[in-house]
Protein backbone atom coordinates (compact mmCIF):
# COMPACT_ATOMS: atom_id res chain seq x y z
CA UNK A 1 0.00 0.00 0.00
CA UNK A 2 1.05 3.83 -0.17
CA UNK A 3 2.66 3.57 3.29
CA UNK A 4 5.18 0.86 2.39
CA UNK A 5 5.58 2.20 -1.08
CA UNK A 6 7.08 5.43 1.00
CA UNK A 7 8.68 3.56 3.56
CA UNK A 8 10.98 1.68 0.86
CA UNK A 9 11.36 4.64 -1.45
CA UNK A 10 12.62 6.45 1.43
CA UNK A 11 14.99 3.59 2.32
CA UNK A 12 16.20 2.91 -1.02
CA UNK A 13 16.71 6.56 -1.88
CA UNK A 14 19.32 5.76 0.66
CA UNK A 15 17.66 7.74 3.20
CA UNK A 16 17.22 6.17 6.99
CA UNK A 17 13.22 5.77 7.86
CA UNK A 18 11.77 6.27 10.49
CA UNK A 19 8.56 5.56 11.99
CA UNK A 20 5.82 3.34 13.51
CA UNK A 21 4.83 0.00 12.29
CA UNK A 22 1.97 -2.38 12.99
CA UNK A 23 3.93 -6.39 12.38
CA UNK A 24 3.17 -9.39 13.26
CA UNK A 25 4.69 -11.26 16.06
CA UNK A 26 5.70 -15.20 15.31
CA UNK A 27 2.58 -16.10 17.84
CA UNK A 28 0.38 -14.42 15.41
CA UNK A 29 -0.39 -11.49 17.56
CA UNK A 30 0.13 -7.67 16.37
CA UNK A 31 2.37 -5.29 17.74
CA UNK A 32 3.37 -1.84 17.67
CA UNK A 33 7.18 -0.87 16.68
CA UNK A 34 9.39 2.01 16.75
CA UNK A 35 11.34 1.51 13.92
CA UNK A 36 14.57 3.03 11.83
CA UNK A 37 15.63 1.22 8.84
CA UNK A 38 18.33 1.87 6.24
CA UNK A 39 19.64 0.17 3.72
CA UNK A 40 23.64 -0.89 3.32
CA UNK A 41 25.33 -1.22 -0.40
CA UNK A 42 28.31 -2.19 -1.81
CA UNK A 43 31.52 -0.63 -2.99
CA UNK A 44 29.47 -0.27 -6.52
CA UNK A 45 26.27 1.14 -5.04
CA UNK A 46 24.23 -1.62 -4.88
CA UNK A 47 21.64 -2.43 -1.68
CA UNK A 48 23.45 -5.79 -0.20
CA UNK A 49 21.29 -5.72 2.88
CA UNK A 50 18.72 -3.77 5.09
CA UNK A 51 19.62 -2.91 9.35
CA UNK A 52 16.90 -2.29 11.20
CA UNK A 53 16.27 -1.40 15.17
CA UNK A 54 12.58 -2.13 16.46
CA UNK A 55 11.55 -1.39 19.75
CA UNK A 56 8.39 -2.49 20.86
CA UNK A 57 5.95 0.08 21.92
CA UNK A 58 2.77 -1.94 21.96
CA UNK A 59 2.21 -1.29 25.67
CA UNK A 60 2.98 2.07 25.36
CA UNK A 61 0.29 2.36 22.53
CA UNK A 62 -2.09 0.90 24.48
CA UNK A 63 -1.28 3.32 28.01
CA UNK A 64 -1.42 6.18 25.15
CA UNK A 65 -4.94 4.94 24.03
CA UNK A 66 -6.42 4.87 27.43
CA UNK A 67 -5.44 8.16 28.13
CA UNK A 68 -7.21 9.59 24.77
CA UNK A 69 -10.19 7.87 26.19
CA UNK A 70 -9.88 9.10 29.76
CA UNK A 71 -9.63 12.68 28.28
CA UNK A 72 -12.01 12.23 26.47
CA UNK A 73 -14.22 10.95 29.39
CA UNK A 74 -12.99 13.73 31.53
CA UNK A 75 -13.94 16.72 28.84
CA UNK A 76 -17.14 15.35 28.99
CA UNK A 77 -17.51 15.48 32.66
CA UNK A 78 -15.84 19.10 32.46
CA UNK A 79 -18.44 20.04 29.91
CA UNK A 80 -21.22 18.44 32.17
CA UNK A 81 -20.06 20.42 35.32
CA UNK A 82 -19.49 23.87 33.38
CA UNK A 83 -23.42 23.71 32.41
CA UNK A 84 -24.41 22.72 35.94
CA UNK A 85 -22.49 25.56 37.15
CA UNK A 86 -24.14 27.88 34.17
CA UNK A 87 -27.59 26.19 35.29
CA UNK A 88 -26.41 26.91 39.24
CA UNK A 89 -25.47 30.44 38.65
CA UNK A 90 -29.05 31.25 36.88
CA UNK A 91 -30.85 30.08 39.12
CA UNK A 92 -28.68 31.92 42.41
CA UNK A 93 -29.26 34.84 39.87
CA UNK A 94 -32.95 34.45 39.55
CA UNK A 95 -32.98 34.48 43.10
CA UNK A 96 -31.55 37.96 44.47
CA UNK A 97 -33.99 40.64 44.18
CA UNK A 98 -33.14 43.42 42.02
CA UNK A 99 -36.79 45.74 42.52
CA UNK A 100 -37.61 46.43 46.44
CA UNK A 101 -40.75 47.46 47.54
CA UNK A 102 -41.70 51.32 47.13
CA UNK A 103 -42.68 53.33 50.19
CA UNK A 104 -43.20 56.92 50.79
CA UNK A 105 -40.81 57.18 54.34
CA UNK A 106 -38.08 54.54 52.81
CA UNK A 107 -35.81 54.16 50.39
CA UNK A 108 -34.05 51.01 49.52
CA UNK A 109 -30.75 50.03 47.36
CA UNK A 110 -28.14 47.61 47.38
CA UNK A 111 -24.48 46.56 45.86
CA UNK A 112 -23.42 43.31 45.37
CA UNK A 113 -20.05 42.19 44.01
CA UNK A 114 -20.17 38.40 44.14
CA UNK A 115 -16.72 36.01 43.39
CA UNK A 116 -17.02 34.34 39.53
CA UNK A 117 -18.29 31.21 41.36
CA UNK A 118 -21.76 30.71 42.66
CA UNK A 119 -21.86 32.81 45.72
CA UNK A 120 -23.71 32.28 49.31
CA UNK A 121 -25.42 35.64 50.15
CA UNK A 122 -28.59 35.83 49.70
CA UNK A 123 -31.26 38.71 50.88
CA UNK A 124 -35.16 39.51 50.64
CA UNK A 125 -37.22 42.30 50.91
CA UNK A 126 -41.20 41.69 51.22
CA UNK A 127 -43.51 43.88 52.44
CA UNK A 128 -46.40 43.01 54.72
CA UNK A 129 -49.69 44.75 55.90
CA UNK A 130 -47.73 46.44 58.37
CA UNK A 131 -44.06 47.50 56.83
CA UNK A 132 -41.80 45.60 55.62
CA UNK A 133 -39.77 41.87 56.26
CA UNK A 134 -35.95 41.96 55.38
CA UNK A 135 -34.17 38.89 55.09
CA UNK A 136 -29.80 38.57 54.97
CA UNK A 137 -27.68 35.53 54.98
CA UNK A 138 -24.57 34.06 54.17
CA UNK A 139 -23.79 30.71 53.59
CA UNK A 140 -20.15 28.88 53.56
CA UNK A 141 -19.09 27.93 50.40
CA UNK A 142 -19.77 28.39 47.08
CA UNK A 143 -20.35 26.26 43.67
CA UNK A 144 -23.66 24.30 42.64
CA UNK A 145 -23.97 23.12 46.65
CA UNK A 146 -24.28 26.84 47.75
CA UNK A 147 -26.74 27.35 44.70
CA UNK A 148 -29.05 23.91 46.01
CA UNK A 149 -28.67 25.41 49.82
CA UNK A 150 -29.89 28.82 48.97
CA UNK A 151 -32.78 27.53 47.38
CA UNK A 152 -33.51 26.06 50.53
CA UNK A 153 -33.11 28.98 52.43
CA UNK A 154 -35.34 30.70 49.88
CA UNK A 155 -38.17 27.81 49.83
CA UNK A 156 -38.06 27.83 53.58
CA UNK A 157 -37.59 31.36 54.70
CA UNK A 158 -40.71 32.50 52.64
CA UNK A 159 -42.40 29.61 53.74
CA UNK A 160 -42.81 30.50 56.96
CA UNK A 161 -43.40 34.36 57.10
CA UNK A 162 -46.43 35.08 57.22
CA UNK A 163 -46.35 32.63 60.76
CA UNK A 164 -43.65 35.14 62.35
CA UNK A 165 -43.95 37.91 60.10
CA UNK A 166 -43.94 40.60 63.37
CA UNK A 167 -41.60 38.87 65.49
CA UNK A 168 -37.62 38.18 64.04
CA UNK A 169 -36.83 35.93 66.86
CA UNK A 170 -39.61 33.85 66.39
CA UNK A 171 -39.15 33.64 63.06
CA UNK A 172 -34.82 32.88 63.07
CA UNK A 173 -35.97 30.23 66.06
CA UNK A 174 -38.32 28.35 63.59
CA UNK A 175 -36.06 28.91 60.65
CA UNK A 176 -33.13 27.04 62.96
CA UNK A 177 -35.64 24.10 63.62
CA UNK A 178 -36.61 23.36 60.13
CA UNK A 179 -32.51 23.09 59.03
CA UNK A 180 -32.20 21.24 62.51
CA UNK A 181 -34.68 18.70 61.75
CA UNK A 182 -35.17 18.79 58.31
CA UNK A 183 -32.13 19.63 56.07
CA UNK A 184 -28.36 18.94 57.31
CA UNK A 185 -28.25 19.30 61.36
CA UNK A 186 -23.87 20.01 60.42
CA UNK A 187 -24.95 23.10 58.11
CA UNK A 188 -25.18 26.30 59.60
CA UNK A 189 -25.53 30.04 58.18
CA UNK A 190 -25.70 33.37 59.87
CA UNK A 191 -28.71 35.85 59.03
CA UNK A 192 -30.27 38.47 60.21
CA UNK A 193 -33.85 38.75 60.29
CA UNK A 194 -35.69 41.81 60.74
CA UNK A 195 -39.45 43.93 60.24
CA UNK A 196 -39.37 47.66 59.59
CA UNK A 197 -42.49 50.12 60.53
CA UNK A 198 -43.55 52.41 58.02
CA UNK A 199 -46.30 53.83 59.19
CA UNK A 200 -45.52 57.41 61.45
CA UNK A 201 -42.01 56.20 63.34
CA UNK A 202 -40.00 54.01 61.57
CA UNK A 203 -38.97 51.77 63.60
CA UNK A 204 -36.14 48.57 62.84
CA UNK A 205 -36.58 45.08 65.22
CA UNK A 206 -34.25 42.39 64.18
CA UNK A 207 -32.82 39.44 65.47
CA UNK A 208 -29.54 38.54 64.73
CA UNK A 209 -27.98 34.71 63.59
CA UNK A 210 -24.12 34.86 64.15
CA UNK A 211 -24.15 37.62 61.16
CA UNK A 212 -21.94 40.81 61.58
CA UNK A 213 -23.91 44.07 62.97
CA UNK A 214 -26.04 45.98 61.29
CA UNK A 215 -24.16 49.66 60.89
CA UNK A 216 -26.60 52.52 61.71
CA UNK A 217 -25.42 55.96 60.31
CA UNK A 218 -27.52 58.56 62.00
CA UNK A 219 -28.27 62.40 60.29
CA UNK A 220 -25.71 64.03 62.78
CA UNK A 221 -22.98 62.18 61.53
CA UNK A 222 -23.11 59.40 64.41
CA UNK A 223 -22.22 56.18 63.32
CA UNK A 224 -22.73 52.85 65.14
CA UNK A 225 -23.04 49.21 65.26
CA UNK A 226 -26.49 47.98 66.84
CA UNK A 227 -28.06 45.14 68.52
CA UNK A 228 -25.65 41.89 69.30
CA UNK A 229 -25.81 38.44 67.54
CA UNK A 230 -26.38 34.88 69.46
CA UNK A 231 -25.28 31.49 67.11
CA UNK A 232 -25.56 31.30 63.86
CA UNK A 233 -28.90 29.51 62.63
CA UNK A 234 -28.66 25.48 62.26
CA UNK A 235 -26.21 25.16 65.14
CA UNK A 236 -27.91 24.37 68.14
CA UNK A 237 -31.15 22.34 68.08
CA UNK A 238 -33.86 24.74 69.80
CA UNK A 239 -31.64 27.65 69.36
CA UNK A 240 -33.44 31.20 71.08
CA UNK A 241 -32.91 34.90 69.56
CA UNK A 242 -33.19 37.44 71.32
CA UNK A 243 -34.79 40.86 69.58
CA UNK A 244 -33.38 44.31 69.40
CA UNK A 245 -35.50 47.29 68.54
CA UNK A 246 -33.59 50.50 66.97
CA UNK A 247 -35.55 54.17 65.11
CA UNK A 248 -34.80 55.32 62.18
CA UNK A 249 -35.25 59.14 61.99
CA UNK A 250 -35.50 61.13 59.36
CA UNK A 251 -32.12 61.31 57.37
CA UNK A 252 -30.98 57.80 59.19
CA UNK A 253 -29.26 55.42 56.72
CA UNK A 254 -29.29 51.66 57.84
CA UNK A 255 -26.13 48.78 56.62
CA UNK A 256 -26.72 45.22 56.22
CA UNK A 257 -23.89 43.62 55.20
CA UNK A 258 -21.98 40.18 54.55
CA UNK A 259 -18.41 39.19 56.06
CA UNK A 260 -17.13 39.82 52.51
CA UNK A 261 -16.96 43.36 53.46
CA UNK A 262 -15.08 43.02 57.00
CA UNK A 263 -12.87 39.99 55.69
CA UNK A 264 -11.64 41.89 52.85
CA UNK A 265 -7.67 41.68 52.69
CA UNK A 266 -5.17 44.11 51.45
CA UNK A 267 -1.78 43.67 50.36
CA UNK A 268 -0.31 43.44 53.71
CA UNK A 269 -2.57 41.05 54.93
CA UNK A 270 -4.91 43.04 57.09
CA UNK A 271 -8.16 43.13 56.75
CA UNK A 272 -10.74 45.48 57.12
CA UNK A 273 -12.36 44.34 60.27
CA UNK A 274 -15.33 44.16 62.56
CA UNK A 275 -14.78 47.22 64.50
CA UNK A 276 -14.04 50.65 64.42
CA UNK A 277 -12.05 50.42 61.24
CA UNK A 278 -15.17 48.87 59.60
CA UNK A 279 -16.94 51.80 61.16
CA UNK A 280 -14.60 54.11 59.68
CA UNK A 281 -15.17 53.02 55.93
CA UNK A 282 -18.74 54.07 56.40
CA UNK A 283 -18.23 57.47 57.82
CA UNK A 284 -15.61 58.37 55.25
CA UNK A 285 -19.00 56.66 52.47
CA UNK A 286 -21.48 59.17 53.64
CA UNK A 287 -22.88 60.90 50.94
CA UNK A 288 -26.05 63.06 50.40
CA UNK A 289 -28.17 60.16 48.77
CA UNK A 290 -28.49 56.22 49.59
CA UNK A 291 -27.25 55.57 45.87
CA UNK A 292 -23.35 57.48 46.37
CA UNK A 293 -23.02 56.39 49.79
CA UNK A 294 -23.26 52.67 48.74
CA UNK A 295 -20.73 53.60 45.57
CA UNK A 296 -18.38 55.45 47.83
CA UNK A 297 -18.15 52.51 50.50
CA UNK A 298 -17.50 49.92 47.51
CA UNK A 299 -15.07 52.29 46.20
CA UNK A 300 -13.56 52.38 49.39
CA UNK A 301 -13.20 48.46 49.94
CA UNK A 302 -11.93 48.03 46.15
CA UNK A 303 -9.24 50.77 46.86
CA UNK A 304 -8.34 48.85 50.09
CA UNK A 305 -8.16 45.43 48.33
CA UNK A 306 -6.04 46.95 45.53
CA UNK A 307 -4.58 43.81 43.56
CA UNK A 308 -5.34 41.25 46.17
CA UNK A 309 -7.88 39.15 44.84
CA UNK A 310 -11.28 38.94 46.14
CA UNK A 311 -11.79 36.11 48.39
CA UNK A 312 -15.37 36.36 49.36
CA UNK A 313 -18.62 37.91 48.09
CA UNK A 314 -19.16 41.33 48.81
CA UNK A 315 -23.46 41.98 49.81
CA UNK A 316 -24.16 45.75 50.76
CA UNK A 317 -27.89 46.33 51.63
CA UNK A 318 -28.72 50.11 52.68
CA UNK A 319 -31.94 51.91 53.38
CA UNK A 320 -32.76 55.45 53.90
CA UNK A 321 -35.14 56.80 56.08
CA UNK A 322 -36.53 60.32 54.00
Amino acid sequence: NEFYMKLWNTINSGEIWSGEILNKRKNGSLAWELASISALRDAAGKITHYVGIEEDITELKDTMNMLEISRGELKNRIDVMEKNLLLARSAVDAFLQKDFPETENLEIAYRYLPLEQIGGDFYSVIENENGLNIFICDISGHGVAAALFLSLIKYFSESILDDFCSSPGRYLEELNNIYWNKVLPSYFFSAIAGCSTLGGQLRFTFANGGHPHPVLMKKNGEIFFIGENDTAVGVFENQLFREYNTVLEKGDMLFLYTDGIPETQNSSEIIIGYDESLLKFFAEGRRETLEETLDAVIAQIIEFRGDVKQEGDILLLGFYSV
